[in-house]
């Protein structure tokens, strides 16, 4: 250990640095450690001066390489500009001029990305490397190339050809670096903790700028003039060397390509190869073979005169990338770069092998023309679960603008034995396109079922239909699209989800963008280019927007006119559903056209924020999602003109909430829309970009599914639609109301008096005192061991037909047989954590389990008091609170009182009254002339534990 070293690691607290790492997907892939960003930073007696610095600041800048799935080119993959590790196994890098490089957004000079996985999506993440470990693989490939050492810096690199190169050697499930062997610290690769101590401390030194090397260079050893004469080695006699007999050009081969321990042994055991070693050209090609990370000293001797020492040259060598030999001269980072180039030189070959197909593949006449032109809009995954196979290939299926007017064309579509894609191949004028597995290209697939299709002179490929399975979506079945039929089915169009892949308008289908495995399809996209004037085809039929052919979708497609915006998941989504390639898309349209807009009467969502619909007249409601129980609705006077002209998503860790609001001030709550708890996202009717102006909301879409029993929402998004109205869009959208639903009291009404119960709210809506009721839903009793917030609330309709929603009551206890099933069966939040404890703990219940099932079921006075058509107004709300709203009983002016919500069992807290005059309790505080009861809508769990909100507290509202 030489002096420097052990000096910077005084410095460094007298001992030798400990680096802990518990974040083992940020491990890199050439240094083993990818998060050494800060070991300057480590408990030290004083920091370290600028002079020390510069042996460590090396490892503060990193690339990564990864594949865009946004890029729209032949070209997917990216090398990034510099930057640094963050939080969460995350990269925040500046962009290169690289085109594929991922859009900045915000005013952001950074980009983040995932490094090795995104356990969001569930698939890989990106490639990090340091920016000097991705010059010495420079220098490592030029080598591979037999490109001289004097011109290595010339070497481009390709990040589609490096990023699968790299890709393919991911092979251990879980591993956060790549498969390669790293040597000295091949050991640690697989561990939590990392630990740097004295024996591998040389592995943080910077491997590329090594000053101790340039002053090496200027002293090198030179060979004596007895040196520099060769002859041939004479042989000693031995009956004991089995080389003894071999030609010294022999025994030199073979000296030249072993490894150093076994260069090293074989001179120890055999004395006729001992004699090799005296010729100089020897040792010089030596060093040129094993230790081309001495690129500078190999290129400077290459333009010198002189005559070097070429064997002192290799041990000086040998020795100076030793751990700890390096006591002559100061060569920190020289033990690094060996091993670096090292682990380079594992992937050279496959990079090399990767480059020569692409060559050899280069398309020639108008398919060049196609290649300078083409793009793929989207290349997505085809085949669930994802497979780690990524070696893409562009297929260009047109080898001539004229082969479409003046040739018959034949497509194959290949099955494999369970029924999903194998590949697409296209034959004109004899000549064999084809994007598929590598057993079919070989011949060597089993099981496998092929259909045919002949397209006539004049028609052409428009696109394709995939029918895809689940839960796993693989591609099961397809529907041909060509410019002059609607369209050729083969295989199964049973699927569960539909994905078109077509063209756009004005542009030409010219081949496939595909990633195979042996005997599958794994990744597809269609490759296009602009149709040129000389090319006469029918126009293409209409169709969604790419981004909207993006996704697969349930059941059916979205009208042509519709397009989806993008959607959102929510941070704790895992599993392939949440991503692109594998969720099932299900649509729900409010209406595509004026037309349907004017039927549009009411959106309604379940409590568990697991069902949709959307009610068209005296049309069945349509309906995406999973819970079809406990709905709350919102009406919508479609006829009348009223319109949704803004839609807001809160997504928390799902897809957590929904607020609507239409033209005429009025707005839905729906979900928890807890604006802590959760992102919104705010999407207005219209745009003022000139692309998409004057558009209407036309829905929502989303994905569901039921993973170990358990329901999930895992992705929701907006449709938009051109307007057909003949009436221009408001210029500007409604104020919301605040968390008012569905209106805000007059401005004349005020508050009075105290909060009973609780504040806390996202939503707020108000019982009128002054409108006849003709039905309560809702009003259920809570025993002793029920949470109040399995309730939900109740359910207000008026005389005149409209309605107040004070929470979203539960229909659970319909189900309950008798007294001693009931905690099993009414659980409405299923899997409902009690750790925080119970919001009602030592409030006293009113009924028993017994009296609870009596008031609760369907035919119970709890579940629908019923007021007659003519209704009553209510006179009087006898209120129980404490931290929050416990429970409340109405009474009406003509005397029927109602059955008692919630958890009534103690002494009320207060009288709320419209009657001055009538009699009150003196112990209770009461509040007269009461108008309107305001409630504040909440939970004090999050949406895991429940996903609606109950009434916390009330409050009276007077008139001025």
């Amino acid at each position: 250990m030489n002096d420097r070293l052990r000096y910077l690691f005084k410095q460094l607290g007298g001992n030798a640095p400990r680096l802990e790492s518990d974040l083992p997907w940020l491990t890199g892939i050439f240094t083993v450690l990818f998060a050494l960003f800060h070991f300057i930073h480590l408990a030290s007696k004083r920091p370290l001066d600028e002079n020390d610095q510069k042996f460590f600041a090396w490892v503060d800048t990193l690339q990564v390489i990864a594949h865009n799935p946004q890029a729209s080119g032949l070209s997917c993959c990216y090398i990034s500009g510099d930057g640094r590790c963050d939080n969460y196994g995350t990269a925040r890098c500046k962009p290169s001029d690289d085109p594929n490089c991922p859009a900045l957004s915000g005013g952001s000079e950074t980009f983040n990305v995932d490094i090795y996985y995104n356990y969001a999506s569930m698939q890989e993440g990106t490639i990090p490397v340091h920016r000097n470990c991705l010059e010495i693989f420079k220098k490592a490939l030029a080598h591979e190339k037999g490109v001289s050492f004097s011109q290595m810096g010339s070497v481009d690199l390709d990040p589609d050809i490096l990023f699968s190169a790299m890709r393919s050697e991911r092979k251990s499930k879980g591993l956060r670096c790549l498969d390669l062997d790293y040597f000295e610290l091949d050991e640690v690769k697989r561990e939590q903790y990392i630990y740097f101590d004295v024996e591998s401390s040389p592995f943080l030194f910077d491997p590329l700028h090594i000053e101790a090397l340039e002053d090496y260079i200027n002293v090198m050893p030179l060979s004596s003039p007895s040196r520099n004469t060769e002859t041939a080695p004479s042989h000693s006699p031995s009956f004991r060397d089995p080389f003894i007999n071999l030609p010294p050009e022999i025994l030199t081969e073979i000296l030249l390509t072993l490894s150093e321990d076994s260069f090293t042994a074989l001179l120890a055991a055999s004395p006729a190869t001992c004699q090799v070693r005296l010729m100089p050209s020897f040792w010089r090609k030596r060093v040129e073979i094993h230790m081309s990370w001495s690129w500078e000293i190999i290129a400077h001797v290459a333009l010198s005169e002189q005559s070097y020492n070429w064997e002192k040259i290799y041990y000086d060598l040998e020795r100076f990338s030793k751990l700890d030999k390096t006591n002559e001269k100061d060569f920190l980072g020289f033990a690094n770069r060996r091993r670096i180039y090292n682990v380079c030189r594992q992937l050279t070959p496959s990079y090399v092998q990767l480059d020569n197909e692409a060559q050899a593949a280069y398309p020639t006449g108008d398919s060049e023309e196609m290649l300078r032109t083409a793009k793929c809009q989207y290349f997505v995954s085809v085949s669930m679960p994802l497979v780690s196979a990524f070696n893409s290939t562009n297929t260009f299926m047109l080898h001539r603008w004229s082969d479409i007017a003046h040739e018959e064309k034949v497509l194959e579509i290949f099955w494999n034995s369970s029924g999903a894609l194998a590949g697409i191949a296209l034959t004109i004028r004899g000549v064999r396109s084809a994007v598929e597995g590598s057993a079919i290209g070989a011949g060597a697939a089993t099981g496998l079922k092929t259909d045919t299709l002949v397209i006539q002179k004049g028609d052409w490929i428009d696109g394709f239909l995939f029918f895809m399975s689940a839960p796993e979506p693989k591609i099961i079945g397809v529907t041909v699209r060509t410019l002059r039929s609607p369209g050729t089915s083969f295989g199964s169009t049973n699927g569960a989800g539909l994905r078109l892949m077509s063209v756009d308008n004005g542009n030409v289908f010219v081949g496939l963008k595909a990633a195979a495995t042996t005997d599958s399809i794994s990744k597809l996209g269609i490759l296009e280019c602009f149709l040129p004037s000389s090319v006469d085809l029918p126009l293409s039929p209409p169709k969604v927007d790419a981004a909207t052919r993006k996704m697969i979708w349930k059941n059916q497609l979205p009208p042509p006119s519709v397009r989806a915006l993008p959607f959102h998941i929510g941070y704790n989504n895992c599993g392939d559903e949440a991503t692109e390639s594998g969720q099932i898309m299900d649509l729900l349209i409010f209406g595509e056209s004026e037309a349907q807009l004017h039927t549009l009467t009411g959106i309604a969502v379940s409590a568990d924020f697991l069902g949709f619909f959307a009610y068209h007249n005296d049309a069945e409601p349509s309906f995406i999602g999973l819970s079809k129980r406990n709905l709350k609705h919102f009406s919508i006077d479609g006829p009348g003109g009223e319109r949704v002209v803004k839609l807001s998503l809160g997504v928390g860790s799902t897809p957590v909430g929904l607020k609507i609001l239409t033209n005429r001030g009025r707005q839905g709550i729906f979900g928890m829309l807890r604006e802590s708890d959760c992102l919104i996202h705010d999407y207005a009717a219209s745009e003022t970009t000139t692309a998409n102006a004057n558009e209407a909301i036309a829905g929502v879409y989303g994905s569901f599914e039921i993973i170990r029993g358990y329901s999930r929402f895992t992705a929701f998004g907006v449709l938009r639609a051109p307007s057909t109205s003949s009436e221009p869009l408001p210029l500007s959208i409604p104020t919301s109301p605040g968390a008012w639903d569905p209106t805000p009291p007059p401005p004349h009404w005020h508050a009075e008096g105290p909060v009973y119960g609780s504040s806390e709210h996202y939503a707020l809506t108000y019982l009128d005192l002054t409108k006849p009721i003709s039905k309560i839903s809702g009003l259920l009793a809570a025993p002793e061991w029920y949470d109040i917030v399995e309730l939900g609330g109740f359910v207000v309709t008026y005389v005149d037909g409209s309605t107040c929603y004070v929470g979203t009551p539960t229909d659970q206890w319909r189900e309950v047989k008798d007294a001693e099933s009931a905690p099993a069966v009414v659980k409405r939040h299923e899997g409902m954590s009690h750790g925080i404890g119970k919001a009602d703990e030592g409030v006293v219940a009113h009924v028993t389990t017994a009296e609870a099932r009596v008031q609760n079921r369907d035919t119970g006075p709890g579940a629908c008091w019923d007021l007659g058509p003519n209704g009553a107004c209510i006179s009087t709300i006898t209120v129980w609170a404490g931290k929050y709203l416990n429970g409340v009983q109405l009474h009406t002016v003509d005397g029927r009182t109602s059955p008692r919500w919630g958890k009534c069992g103690g002494r009320e807290s207060t009288v709320i009254t419209t009657d001055a005059s009538s009699t009150q309790n003196p112990d209770v505080v009461a509040h007269s002339r009461v108008v309107r009861v305001k409630f504040y809508l909440d939970s004090h769990r999050d949406h895991h534990n429940a996903s609606d909100a109950r009434p916390m507290g009330l409050q009276a509202l007077v008139t001025a």
